[in-house]
């Protein structure tokens, strides 16, 4: 709004001044101008760093954020920030930043929620996943959004805590069942213990979001291959194997390429399954992994379940529809728009 009010104004003096002296009136207008590039520096930068990942220049992308964290970020631009140091793997940038936030006096209760569970998520990475169910644990009364139930679902996956994941991922499935990261989870609930065609009929819906992680068409293509569908499953792996991968992406071409050469060579689903559970604990160190169970075996659902799975990030769950809870990830038209906007409004980010 004030470089509005600048330029209007700053427009109407440089033309007044051009009228008795034109060379003056350039020099006031390049000032103008300049003061007006120097106010929006941030904004320039953290629009050519988008402009870059559009272009798949990550490296530069990354770059010109780290020029716009040095020149003075607000909130939202910190938040997204942070979302893509963790995209890119500097997880111990991120957590400086998020403490940074964490650490100002002056932080809102909101915006200290947004940064905990984006922190709960570095947390996840680093294979500390207790603690990462306790920072969410203690937002989520107050802050009970989609992109927290997508998080937390899935860490209490993660904790092989089966009926708590269990009751939980059916609360989120209740709160929103658009949500491809949610879906997800219930889908991987019901795998877990053995309920295959429950899965499938999650991973349906799942599969009408078309979703942009490959996570959910390896879960799918698993459910697929455990009920008999064959062709189906290799084609949800080969199109896993078209989406691009970051820091957050668990599941390889390697491992998707394994999982086609178990269905190519008719191995038994319950070997794929375990893929589909043990594939996804190679960079978390001391996660124990899960085992799914036959549905011939499955016993009543204890309180708390034996095994662990571990954690499979996804894109989407960085940021959701939720709009205050993810980074943006702009265009270069959209940035200019939201970074004219204050610290307090919302962002729109994970699983």
């Amino acid at each position: 709004m004030w470089d509005v009010i600048i330029a209007v104004v700053g427009g109407f003096v440089v033309y007044s001044t051009c009228q008795s002296n034109m060379v003056g009136g350039i020099l006031l207008a390049l000032l103008i101008i300049a003061y007006l590039v120097f106010r929006r520096r941030v904004a320039f930068s953290m629009g050519f760093a988008m402009k870059n990942f559009n272009k798949g220049e990550r490296e530069k992308a990354m770059q010109w954020l780290d020029r716009a964290y040095k020149m003075g970020m607000k909130f939202n631009e910190k938040m997204t920030y942070a979302y893509y140091l963790l995209r890119e793997g500097r997880t111990d940038k991120c957590e400086e930043v998020l403490s940074a936030i964490l650490g100002f006096r002056g932080s809102k209760p909101e915006e200290r929620s947004r940064a905990k569970s984006t922190h709960a998520l570095v947390l996840l990475k680093k294979g500390r996943v207790y603690e990462a169910v306790e920072e969410l644990e203690e937002i989520f009364p107050n802050y009970k959004t989609t992109a927290v139930y997508g998080s937390l679902g899935f860490a209490y996956l993660v904790q092989g805590n089966m009926q708590k994941a269990q009751d939980f991922n059916m609360e989120a499935y209740d709160f929103n069942a658009d949500d491809a990261v949610i879906l997800d989870n219930v889908l991987q609930t019901h795998a877990k213990c053995g309920r295959f065609t429950e899965a499938y009929e999650i991973s349906i819906k799942l599969m009408e979001k078309k979703p942009t992680f490959r996570e959910a068409y390896y879960d799918t293509a698993v459910v697929e291959y455990q009920l008999g569908k064959h062709e189906d499953a290799l084609s949800r792996l080969r199109h896993a194997l078209t989406i691009p991968t970051s820091f957050l992406t668990t599941v390889s071409d390697d491992i998707i390429e394994l999982m086609m050469s178990r269905i190519e060579n008719g191995e038994a689903p319950t070997g794929a399954a375990m893929v589909f559970l043990e594939a996804k604990s190679i960079e978390l160190p001391n996660v124990p992994t899960l085992r799914v169970r036959p549905a011939d075996e499955v016993r009543a659902m204890p309180g708390e379940a034996e095994d662990d799975d571990p954690i499979s990030f996804r894109e989407e769950n960085a940021p959701a529809e939720e709009a205050d809870d993810e980074p943006i990830d702009f265009s270069d038209a959209e940035y200019q728009q939201a970074a004219e906007e204050t610290d307090d409004e919302e962002d729109s980010i994970f699983l």
